[in-house]
């Protein structure tokens, strides 16, 4: 069976983590844009690339595991001399190819799939960009003078609560609708009132004259337990003074 040295099977792992490496920037870096942490086609293929990294240089000739083969020297001459009084050897065997393989695919492999997934994970929470399962009962709508706010999905996930909403401007004026400090999230009972994180929102503020926009802010994890939340903006920038919007009695599943 044919097989590989010791040094080209180091040689093939450090192929394998430079792979990974590059593969889990590149993985990272389109979720980060596209907003989604949770493919996991990019996970296979992160490790699949660091996994063909590391086994393509073990497929290659290797001259170090060898054997070198010569005629058997005549009987009466000492074992290991040739017929020109050279002595012979024959090189040390190797690692076999499929063993080799194997520990690439294992390393390699296995190993940066759970990085993957660990830098996944950070990545999700870190940005807020995780997926979840939508709990929102019933569409609901609030006015306020030209403004009125529609929350479309409330979405759960491992850390956040996720509020997806439109803000529709029927007058002649921009309106700002600010999440730092102004945006909060109020659930039924006694439980604490939570404040919009605007670092891991994704919502545009401005609303121009006439105009709808469309927007996710993200709040905290919300209590267990919590049947109905309202979602309140406590000042409308640009309307009148003390202008507010409150989004009541949101209905969760």
């Amino acid at each position: 069976m044919r097989s590989v040295s010791g040094r080209r099977l180091i040689v093939g792992m450090a192929f394998g983590i430079l792979g990974a490496f590059v593969a889990v920037a590149l993985d990272v870096a389109i979720a980060y844009l596209r907003e989604d942490w949770a493919n996991p086609v990019g996970i296979v293929l992160v490790a699949g690339v660091a996994a063909v990294s590391g086994v393509l240089p073990l497929l290659r000739a290797d001259r170090s595991s060898r054997s070198v083969v010569e005629p058997l020297p005549p009987p009466a001459r000492p074992s290991g001399v040739s017929a020109s009084g050279v002595r012979t050897r024959k090189r040390a065997k190797g690692v076999p190819v499929l063993a080799g393989v194997l520990v690439i695919l294992v390393l390699c492999g296995g190993g940066v799939a759970a990085a993957t997934f660990g830098a996944r994970y950070i990545g999700g929470w870190f940005t807020g960009d995780e997926t979840g399962t939508d709990a929102l009962a019933e569409v609901r709508s609030a006015t306020a003078g030209d403004l009125t706010l529609t929350v479309g999905r409330v979405i759960l996930t491992r850390h956040f609560t996720k509020v997806e909403m439109s803000a529709t401007n029927a007058g002649e004026m921009t309106l700002s609708l600010p999440i730092f400090g102004n945006c909060h999230l109020i659930p039924d009972g006694d439980h604490q009132t939570l404040e919009g994180d605007s670092f891991r929102s994704h919502w545009p503020e401005q609303v121009p004259a006439g105009q709808t926009v469309r927007g996710t802010v993200t709040f905290p994890t919300l209590p267990d337990g919590v049947s109905t939340v309202s979602i309140s903006f406590s000042n409308i920038v640009g309307q009148f003074d003390d202008a507010s919007i409150t989004v009541a009695d949101i209905t969760l599943s």
